[in-house]
């Protein structure tokens, strides 16, 4: 017994350290790693349907925040669209790979004519980027990009270069860029004031596990292991293994 305590307290600091790790650097935009299921790294085809867009508060991990009108700042009393992002993590470089995003309307607001005049997206401090795609708005198929929703009700996006004229350098861990949307609200050309997004770091500090065995030559770990499974520590091989979920 006194065997089993040892190892249920040694498992529940390491635990609870891991916790500290994962959450103390929670990213601001929802990262995905390549290799997911479908439908969780978004494609940008102008169909909006595998991203989750509701609710608009911070529940949802997808939303970043809304596009104000007249005001420029947010808070605003008067939202005329919503941003939402995700970023996908190569797996191979462990690094961002693409940041995805996606500006939707809302009612009664409608998206104008989409052009090279009123709808871009520009990130602040790299002189000459300025994401905007051609006419008919369709047919970019990789990034950097904008496409426009089928519906007529907002756009989709994707960078993953962050140079001059959509050059490199690629998306980096941690990196904070400002980034300012403009679009056709109501017919009037609009701008957000620059907004903050930190990139995510995509090195590893949790893993999730789907499902989990506990073995040991210690029957007592092995029990402690047990009783800790549903807070996601396992032992593999005789290795402890702290299983935290993330973003």
């Amino acid at each position: 017994m006194q065997r089993l305590t040892r190892s249920l307290v040694l498992s529940m600091v390491l635990f609870t350290l891991a916790l500290y790790s994962a959450f103390a650097v929670a990213p601001n935009v929802r990262k995905v790693p390549d290799g997911t299921p479908s439908g969780t790294i978004p494609v940008v085809d102008g169909n909006a349907s595998e991203w989750q867009t509701s609710p608009l508060d911070a529940s949802n991990k997808d939303w970043y925040g809304p596009i104000c009108v007249p005001s420029a700042s947010v808070p605003c009393p008067n939202p005329g669209a919503d941003i939402f992002m995700r970023v996908s993590c190569n797996v191979a470089t462990l690094a961002p790979d693409t940041l995805y995003l996606l500006v939707v309307m809302r009612s009664p607001h409608t998206f104008g004519q989409h052009n090279a005049v009123n709808t871009w997206i520009d990130i602040g401090g790299v002189s000459g980027h300025v994401i905007v795609d051609g006419p008919p708005y369709s047919t970019n198929s990789s990034p950097n990009m904008i496409r426009d929703l089928t519906n007529g009700t907002g756009y989709e996006a994707a960078i993953s270069k962050v140079g001059a004229n959509n050059t490199g350098p690629g998306l980096a861990n941690g990196q904070t860029y400002n980034l300012i949307f403009n679009l056709s609200i109501d017919g009037t050309s609009r701008g957000t004031d620059p907004r903050a997004v930190t990139m995510p770091d995509c090195h590893p500090t949790a893993v999730t596990v789907t499902s989990m065995s506990a073995e040991s030559s210690d029957g007592n770990f092995a029990r402690a292991m047990g009783v800790l499974g549903a807070f996601g520590v396992v032992v593999l091989g005789g290795l402890l293994v702290l299983v935290v979920r993330n973003r």
